[in-house]
């Protein structure tokens, strides 16, 4: 498995490719923001809505730069906050944030262009400060409780 180390330049050459390809270049560059942790597992849209107009301002994409992104989970992450985006720019957000029409959305993707946008990332990506649990038993109960809490917290 191949990890690329991706800067802010290269996260926005490839918004400019997937908002051509998969949105049609309808969607508007957001700030890209890398952050260590504290945004879930691995990314999250962001944005404030005019009052006057209820349309997106201050539109953000952070990304979690703890992980080691390969090229396939880089593109699923991206494509997937562009999907919110893009949701909430034609006035179609869900109230719950995976809802309906993010679901629908995400098998057209998956359908058209074979992209697989995981409404919610899988645990086996690979982070830059994994945590470490020695090889016995107790190390094993105690990765799969930590890894459950993770889960269900985030």
């Amino acid at each position: 498995m191949k990890y690329i180390e991706y800067t802010q330049k290269d996260v926005i050459e490839l918004y400019r490719l997937y908002n051509k390809l998969y949105f049609n270049d309808q969607l508007r560059m957001p700030r890209i923001i890398f952050t260590p942790g504290g945004i879930g597992r691995g990314g999250l849209y962001s944005c404030r809505l005019s009052k006057k107009l209820r349309k997106p301002s201050q539109e953000r994409i952070w990304l979690n730069s703890e992980i080691y992104f390969t090229e396939k989970t880089m593109r699923e992450l991206l494509v997937h906050e562009m999907l919110h985006q893009y949701l909430r720019m034609v006035g179609r957000a869900d109230p719950i944030v995976h809802g309906w029409n993010y679901t629908i959305e995400a098998w057209k993707l998956k359908w058209k262009y074979g992209v697989d946008v995981h409404a919610h990332w899988p645990y086996n990506l690979h982070w830059k400060c994994d945590r470490e649990f020695p090889d016995t038993i107790l190390g094993a109960v105690a990765k799969k409780i930590y890894m459950f809490l993770y889960l269900t917290i985030l």
